[in-house]
């Protein structure tokens, strides 16, 4: 390997960095000794060149302490040559921050760097029995359940998952043409983001008692709904539940429910809807709570009917009713893009044809535009008038 002498603080500064004492001190660190020639102007073109040595560093050290020296070396070795492992590494580490952490406190998961653009390519099912058997659920089974759904689950989960994002975010910004990238970049995310609703739901099963009497969905809303994630994204869900066949109540409807005249649920449904309350919310805590090893993203079913004021789950029985009587028309725009997710698929494909027809047909109730148009003037009147015409979620043209 041929290397190069230190750069000079001068040398440093051309090359972008901005705290080039620092990084010319770093640089002579032994962890990093040997960098390829070159391998200073390839950290300097990072996004952020500073934030780029510091990850390195960070990252040699911890891999030589865990003994991966020689899978460090051959990363290092690449660095300042196009289209190698070392040149997305760097190009990633100026680029996030929480990536590089998370390769520092595991360096073995560096080997996900390898692929290039080929990174994206992978099937949904197998990034869903990846992360299902990081949690010690069979993906083969019918209703995977995790191993125990404790504290090593939860993290184990989070590991699977941040390497699978360090492998699509080095392909989307080690991109020579991002913009052509981007569709599949979200898709790739949001297969992501399905694979761990499912290997979460495993998580809550393996949690919650009686788990095995219902039948669960998640439906996902929004752009999780749409597969438009992006790397910040909430994830938006509903989640609809029905009785497990063996306990079904006599006198169900196809639903899994019972009703009497009135079309009013029997009490036989408090346990269904108990479990399944139960199971979602630790689906929400298995995501969203902070670890040793981070958290994935916030859970949101506040698009539920009713919204937080609404049940947690619902039977489809439960939301045609809703649906059929008291919907206003912003809650069918926002089932544009309801997507069986995660759980029971042939619950959540029912749930989806339940709701088609109200969706495309939301548009020919009374008042509809004027409904539309005064939920656009609420939106816009909560954005701080500083931000309104660049806010690109919600102002103009959002």
């Amino acid at each position: 390997m041929s290397t190069e002498p230190p750069a000079t603080t001068g040398v440093l500064a051309r090359l972008g960095f901005s705290r080039t004492d620092r990084v010319q001190r770093f640089l002579e660190e032994p962890a990093l000794a040997g960098l390829p020639s070159g391998a200073a102007e390839a950290l300097g073109k990072t996004a952020d060149g500073d934030d780029a040595v510091l990850g390195l560093l960070h990252l040699a050290e911890a891999a030589q302490e865990a003994g991966q020296d020689a899978l460090l070396q051959e990363f290092l070795s690449g660095i300042g040559s196009e289209g190698t492992g070392g040149a997305r590494l760097v190009t990633l580490l100026g680029s996030s921050v929480a990536l590089g952490d998370f390769l520092a406190r595991h360096p073995e998961h560096l080997d996900v760097l390898r692929e290039g653009d080929d990174e994206l390519v992978r099937d949904a099912a197998e990034v869903r029995a990846a992360l299902l058997t990081a949690v010690g659920a069979d993906p083969d089974a019918a209703v995977p359940v995790a191993a125990h759904g404790g504290r090593e689950e939860r993290d184990a989960l989070r590991i699977a998952y941040h390497a699978r994002l360090a492998q699509i975010a080095a392909a989307d910004v080690g991109s020579a043409d991002p913009t052509e990238l981007q569709p599949r970049v979200s898709g790739a995310i949001s297969d992501l983001a399905d694979a761990a609703l499912e290997a979460a739901a495993a998580i809550a099963r393996a949690t919650v008692e009686g788990h095995e009497k219902v039948r669960w969905s998640v439906i996902a809303l929004g752009k999780t709904g749409a597969r438009e994630l992006n790397y910040i994204s909430d994830v938006d869900v509903m989640h609809v539940v029905a009785p497990a066949a063996e306990h079904e109540p006599a006198g169900a409807d196809g639903a899994g429910e019972t009703e009497d005249a009135e079309g009013e649920e029997h009490d036989d449904d408090e346990e269904l809807l108990r479990i399944g309350s139960a199971l979602a919310r630790e689906l929400a805590r298995a995501c969203s709570e902070r670890t040793a090893e981070g958290s994935l993203w916030q859970v949101d079913a506040n698009l539920r009917p009713e919204g937080k004021d609404g049940p947690l789950v619902r039977t489809i029985a439960s939301y045609r009713r809703y649906y059929s009587e008291w919907a206003k028309s912003w809650e069918f725009q926002a089932l544009l893009k309801a997507r069986a997710a995660a759980g029971d698929r042939e619950l959540g494909v029912e749930y989806e044809h339940m709701v088609e027809p109200w969706v495309w047909q939301a548009s020919t109730r009374d008042g509809f535009v004027e409904d539309t148009r005064a939920m656009r003037r609420r939106v816009v009147a909560h954005i701080p008038r500083a931000e309104v015409e660049r806010n690109i979620k919600l102002g103009p043209g959002g």
